[in-house]
């Protein structure tokens, strides 16, 4: 068991040179091993097969003690995989960057498509806009740390969001608090920041109704400070409100390269509103990082825009057809066009297109007011991240 169930009520002798894998199945469950034979793992699997309240032995060889019949409960199985230690490790290679996506994809699944980790498409924006455009952190690779179980089945990934502040994305068949202790632990030594006194400092976001991460995270000396996220979401099989024209603009698709220095514009007026014209540097070819994240696709990148081809609000929309689901990367209106209804209007295009591709939940999250107040008018729900911040 290699330390799995040390503290727990072992249900059979266990065989000396023995590994076991313990996936659950329903009621009954294939109790998998290898046979050490001193020269490394073998790939001979054996084990027992659990079924009509006996367990049954299947083997070659004689390799030890035969068990006592014994069902597994469910529970118990679950218990040992939590259990089983997985071992962390660097990332290596643009495969991971392929296994991740996938690892987040069923850890959200699984997490009954609630973002406790993050959904693929924010990783895609963070690799290809908040690194590549916006260099937050170095590149995903230098700053992406893998914890795996003995199988190879990733449990847990950990990076920065920017140079202070990080997230963790946990699979919730593997999650402990001695894993997520584990995470911070690496994280406090490799992804903090330092304040102007010279502390150190870092943030980890923390959803209100997580009492374990909490927990564990007040262990280690976080504390919960002023801040806040607001994790929208809608599911788009029910009715969405009708169509909202908005007189002296229309609703359309992005449009090709062409169009790169008009939707450049727009967010800065829509984001950076507050700042003299003359700090935009003319650069726009930030955009062709959106455009190259996986998910993205045109048909989602909606824009309104003026009779004089003024690109006036824009909503980006990520669409990971596994999961059925997507999220608004990126909405704004610029300043001149505020207080129009625009903001609504290319969400609720976004949200008429999305179900027809057989999208069934829309997720946009808000950090400030005017966001909240908009994804507030047209979602359902949301769930709160609170921050927390160690400082030493």
């Amino acid at each position: 068991m290699e330390g799995a169930g040390a503290n727990l009520p072992q249900p059979l002798k266990q065989p000396t040179g023995l590994r076991w894998n313990f996936p659950p199945l329903g009621d009954a469950a294939r109790v998998s091993c290898r046979v050490n034979d001193h020269a490394g793992w073998s790939s001979q699997p054996i084990g027992w097969h659990v079924a009509d309240g006996r367990e049954h032995w299947k083997s070659g060889m004689e390799i030890g003690p035969r068990p006592d019949a014994f069902l597994f409960p469910e529970r118990w199985l679950n218990e040992v995989k939590k259990r089983m230690k997985p071992l962390m490790r660097s990332y290596r290679d643009e495969e991971d960057a392929w296994r991740i996506r996938n690892f987040l994809r069923e850890v959200f699944l699984l997490n009954g498509r609630l973002d406790h980790s993050w959904h693929v498409g924010r990783l895609d924006h963070w690799r290809w806009h908040f690194i590549k455009t916006c260099h937050l952190t170095p590149p995903m690779e230098q700053v992406t740390t893998l914890w795996e179980t003995p199988e190879g089945q990733i449990a847990a990934v950990l990076h920065p969001l920017c140079h202070d502040e990080i997230r963790l994305h946990v699979h919730p068949h593997y999650r402990t608090p001695e894993l997520e202790e584990e995470m911070l632990a690496y994280a406090e030594e490799h992804h903090f920041d330092y304040l102007p006194s010279g502390q150190r400092i870092l943030y980890s976001p923390v959803f209100s109704d997580d009492t374990m991460r909490q927990q564990v995270q007040s262990r280690r000396g976080f504390e919960k400070r002023a801040g806040w996220a607001h994790h929208w979401r809608r599911d788009l099989n029910e009715p969405i409100p009708p169509e909202q024209p908005v007189p002296g603009y229309v609703i359309r698709s992005m449009g090709d390269k062409a169009e790169h220095p008009a939707r450049s514009w727009a967010s800065w007026r829509a984001f950076h509103a507050e700042e003299p014209d003359e700090a935009y540097d003319n650069d726009y070819s930030w955009y062709r990082n959106i455009q190259s994240a996986p998910l993205y696709r045109r048909d989602l990148d909606i824009v309104a825009v003026t009779p004089q081809d003024e690109i006036a609000a824009f909503c980006t929309i990520s669409y990971d057809d596994y999961t059925r689901s997507a999220i608004c990367e990126l909405v704004g209106t610029a300043a001149e066009h505020w207080q129009r209804g625009l903001g609504k209007a290319v969400m609720l295009e976004g949200m008429r297109r999305l179900q027809q591709l057989g999208c069934t939940r829309l997720f946009a999250t808000a950090t400030e007011e005017p966001a909240d107040f908009l994804y507030g008018s047209l979602l359902q729900t949301y769930k709160l991240t609170e921050t927390w911040t160690k400082v030493w």
